[in-house]
């Protein structure tokens, strides 16, 4: 575990209390159904802050670092390709979604196949998202686990509790607002981060010497990567909840400019992450040549963060 200062513990305390806070405020504006699914017309920032809030994550963060610690730029396509997945939400899909009257992608199929097709999608969906869930509440665990004295298990359940305050007292209101500030903050994170990294190493130009072929998309093959990017882009256009965060607007253009801004804000979120990684790469590259295995990566990556990003200033 790394060792946390008085600096790290107030910031990290104040964090979650005012992402807890924000949470139950949030259902302060629910007082129907169609406020806790819909947001009763939330306004550009809620969109955005719904889309990136569920978009980037561990997965986007830990799990670019992870990546990019053994394959280089190629990491990148999971930020890529939830850029893209908004960007075509958005010019092709926002319209029609929001005009079809429906408040979820499963009933738009049951009324256009039938309650059979319906009922799969729902189980489909549903599949879906715990899927999604256990990824971040994973990468929760190792950052956690990292800077505090918790069993995973504890871990777990104040990642979990954190999800349920904002998302059951708020709905889509409580996962914009709280997603718009974790936004902040993961761009503020993501930006020092990657500078620091490049400062660490020497420069762009020293960290592209020491990892040849690093700056690739495609460093595991155009299959491999092209494939990765592609299947964000299809989850993107098939999810309940992304679906729900554009239906959630006040209005057809809201809607369009919150996954519009979604699309150009995400990818940069993953360029800092890589830039970590490929960093820690240089600097322990004994981690990659001795111990090439999963845990090695997390480790060197995690350290890096526990090290730089929580770093008082």
């Amino acid at each position: 575990m790394h060792q946390l200062t008085a600096s790290h513990l107030i910031g990290l305390v104040a964090t979650l209390l005012v992402i807890t806070a924000v949470g139950v405020r949030s259902g302060k504006k629910v007082s129907s159904a169609e406020d806790f699914s819909t947001g009763g017309g939330a306004s550009v920032g809620i969109v955005i802050g719904s889309l990136m809030g569920t978009l980037v994550g561990g997965a986007s963060t830990i799990g670019t670092a992870q990546l990019a610690f053994t394959h280089g730029f190629s990491a990148l396509w999971f930020t890529l390709g939830a850029g893209i997945g908004c960007l075509i939400l958005g010019l092709f899909f926002v319209k029609p979604f929001r005009r079809s009257g429906c408040k979820t992608l499963q009933q738009m199929v049951a009324a256009e196949y039938g309650p059979a097709a319906g009922l799969t999608a729902s189980l489909l969906g549903i599949i879906g998202t715990m899927l999604s869930i256990v990824a971040q509440v994973l990468s929760a665990m190792a950052l956690m686990g990292t800077l505090l004295p918790f069993s995973p298990f504890v871990c777990a359940l104040i990642s979990v509790g954190l999800m349920m305050c904002y998302v059951l007292f708020g709905g889509v209101w409580g996962a914009g607002l709280v997603g718009a500030i974790k936004s902040v903050l993961l761009y503020a994170a993501a930006a020092l981060g990657g500078l620091l990294a490049i400062r660490q190493v020497g420069g762009l130009s020293a960290m592209s010497a020491a990892l040849p072929g690093a700056f690739s998309l495609f460093g595991r093959g155009v299959g491999i990567d092209g494939g990765a990017g592609l299947s964000l882009v299809l989850g993107v256009l098939s999810t309940q909840t992304y679906a729900q965060s554009v239906l959630a607007g006040r209005s057809d253009r809201t809607a369009l400019s919150g996954a519009l801004w979604s699309a150009l804000l995400i990818p940069p979120i993953g360029v800092g992450a890589a830039l970590v990684g490929m960093a820690m790469r240089i600097r322990r590259p004994k981690s990659l040549r001795h111990r090439h295995s999963r845990a090695s990566c997390w480790s060197s990556c995690r350290a890096f963060w526990a090290a730089w990003c929580w770093r008082p200033c």
